[in-house]
């Protein structure tokens, strides 16, 4: 993450898309970014985070620590392993008996001050080490950026997004606005803000959120029940500007 001064943040998604947050509000909350990458006929998902949040990712899958350590493409890839009960027989106590396990493999690809991690079920070393190969890392001041390696049948399936939580306005998901993002755009007029075009929604369950769109970005804005009522005028302060950098 780079923080330019008050009331402005860059970041950079993991395909290479860099994201500019500005605005009199509190922008200093750390990002990640999400991308699906297609390899070996399966889909990944890949998540880029600040290298000191490595070890929350992986406790968050299960695995207290990442013992194997290989050097890869000027940082380390650190793997680690655990075994979780299977919970998909949950809801159904008459087939308990019939609930096994899931081995799960967490791997974190670590740069200077950014980390690129994946989990896999039923996978070795090897194949996390395999995925990683497939990819050229990039490592930025603002995040580290993916280059799948077509030859080894690696490529970026759907636009990656960043992730980003403002405080009073909410949980941020944010993506470059192109072809694919503007499918998912409401066909009806938003309301006109000063930093774009705003749409409101309800979930299934009644909870409120909010699409914005800028000339450059997609934003979906997931407020909490006090955040809501106020996160239209707070987004009315805040410009979100997506711009496609080259990686070297």
């Amino acid at each position: 993450m780079t923080v330019t001064g008050e009331g402005e943040a860059i970041h950079r998604t993991l395909d290479g898309t860099v994201i500019t947050l500005a605005g009199d509000l509190d922008l200093s909350a750390p990002y990640s970014s999400v991308v699906r990458l297609g390899f070996m006929r399966r889909l990944h998902e890949l998540t880029a985070v600040d290298r000191a949040f490595v070890a929350d990712w992986a406790q968050g899958l299960g695995v207290d620590r990442l013992t194997e350590e290989y050097r890869m493409q000027g940082g380390r890839l650190r793997i680690g392993t655990t075994v979780v009960r299977d919970e998909s027989l949950a809801d159904f106590p008459e087939h308990q008996r019939r609930a096994g396990t899931e081995r799960v493999l967490a791997a974190a690809w670590e740069g200077r001050r950014h980390a690129v991690c994946a989990h896999f079920y039923h996978a070795r070393p090897a194949d996390a080490i395999r995925l990683f190969a497939a990819l050229q890392i990039t490592e930025h001041p603002d995040g580290a950026a993916l280059t799948p390696r077509t030859r080894h049948g690696a490529v970026i399936a759907e636009t990656a997004s960043l992730v980003k939580d403002v405080p009073g306005i909410g949980l941020l998901e944010i993506s470059p606005l192109n072809r694919e993002t503007a499918r998912r755009l409401p066909a009806h007029r938003g309301t006109r803000l000063r930093t774009g075009e705003l749409y409101r929604d309800t979930h299934e369950d009644g909870g409120i959120y909010f699409v914005m769109t800028t000339p450059t970005a997609v934003v979906t804005v997931l407020p909490d029940a006090e955040e809501a009522p106020q996160a239209p005028t707070l987004l009315d302060r805040l410009t979100v500007s997506a711009a496609l950098k080259e990686t070297p």
